[in-house]
């Protein structure tokens, strides 16, 4: 399968691998949601090789962008969409929502960078109204699989 993604600032890595990597072994079908999809390597992996229809959503124009021409490159039929996750609505309820959010907390170092920064740290997706939004989301039995830290350990 074939990604493109920028050049400079936030590129995927080896989080989203092991985290589709993981999903594999649970045989997803079904209606799949992408939060904070970046330029698509969860969503578009496990549409490739299971039965999912994807919705991936992102808030940066960039992303989206490269979500959408690595859907079409790779002739996989997705729904792209530009937004803020805690915004987003959907008729659909989702068999499977999958996400690597930005994860690092206000007392870290921060990067000057805009991209970069709307990638790495949760003050873009704060973790409580992320997973209250992923848990209306999801059908009665649905699945959600995420990167997280240890750090979120006492909301999970």
């Amino acid at each position: 399968m074939l990604f493109y993604q920028p050049l400079d600032g936030y590129r995927f890595n080896s989080d989203s691998i092991f985290l589709y990597d993981f999903i594999r072994s649970f045989s997803p079908s079904g209606e799949l949601l992408d939060v904070g999809c970046g330029v698509g390597v969860i969503g578009l992996l496990l549409a490739r090789d299971f039965n999912l229809r994807p919705t991936l959503v992102d808030k940066q124009r960039l992303m989206v962008s490269y979500a959408r021409k690595n859907a079409e490159i790779n002739g996989i039929e997705a729904e792209v969409v530009l937004g803020d996750f805690l915004e987003f609505e959907s008729p659909e309820r989702f068999d499977f929502v999958v996400s690597n959010p930005p994860f690092y907390h206000e007392d870290v170092i921060k990067s000057e960078d805009l991209h970069i920064h709307a990638c790495r740290y949760n003050s873009h997706l704060p973790p409580k109204p992320f997973f209250a939004k992923v848990k209306r989301l999801l059908k009665p039995r649905g699945r959600f699989f995420s990167v997280t830290t240890h750090r979120r350990s006492p909301i999970l």
